[in-house]
């Protein structure tokens, strides 16, 4: 492989598709930490 500008290989990725995957992270982390808590308190 060779080193190049992604730019210029028109290699971009929209600003919405990395916010997209924060939001989904952070989703699933908040999911399974209420799952965490119920179990706890069980």
């Amino acid at each position: 492989g060779l080193i190049s500008n992604i730019l210029e290989e028109n290699v971009v990725q929209p600003l919405l598709v990395s916010m997209s995957a924060i939001r989904l992270a952070t989703e699933t982390v908040r999911s399974i930490l209420k799952i965490d808590d119920i179990i706890e308190t069980m």
